[in-house]
């Protein structure tokens, strides 16, 4: 799975996705061009559909960067087939081969560091959901199996104090609106 994939939306490329492990944990780094439209990326394969996230504003583009735990990489296909917006079929670009030999190579391997990251601080609340401000953002962590957890809007599964939640972002606060 690790290596280094294409990012194909409505049948363009137009960014890449590095996959790679750090510890037990998988990482995927993800980097597009600032988009009009909020995008929702997935990756795909073997029939299964791993959620990634929102990509935020960095600079003159995109980037969602990512890492996911064992048991949540349970979910994620064992091999990706591509990279794309999620609820999107994977269509193979003109240029790439139809068919590959069995022995193909594995995606090139990713050549970036991670960057240095303070940890996220949560804070319990009364009501067993935990909350964040990370920067620009407010989040909340939700159990899995809490009843206010959105059936039709994947959070990103996250272990915080040995404990596995989704995670959701509740408001950018550099939107005017709020």
């Amino acid at each position: 799975m690790e290596g280094t994939y294409p990012i194909i939306i409505r049948r363009e490329k137009c960014g890449e996705l590095c996959v790679s492990k750090e510890g037990a944990y998988t990482r995927f780094l993800a980097r597009c061009p600032l988009r009009a439209e909020v995008i929702r990326l997935c990756v795909y394969g073997q029939g299964k559909e791993g959620y990634l996230g929102v990509p935020l504003p960095k600079g003159e583009e995109l980037v969602l960067d990512k890492r996911f735990s064992p048991s949540s990489m349970k979910l994620f296909p064992e091999k990706i087939e591509g990279c794309t917006l999620a609820g999107e079929a994977i269509v193979k670009l003109p240029s790439e081969k139809q068919e590959q030999a069995p022995d193909a190579e594995e995606p090139a391997p990713c050549v970036e560091k991670a960057e240095e990251e303070k940890p996220t601080l949560w804070y319990a609340t009364t009501d067993g959901a935990l909350v964040s401000k990370d920067g620009e953002l407010e989040m909340v962590a939700l159990p899995p199996e809490d009843e206010r957890v959105p059936k039709d809007f994947p959070g990103q599964p996250r272990v915080i104090d040995g404990k596995e939640y989704l995670v959701y972002i509740t408001r950018e606060m550099s939107d005017p609106n709020h």
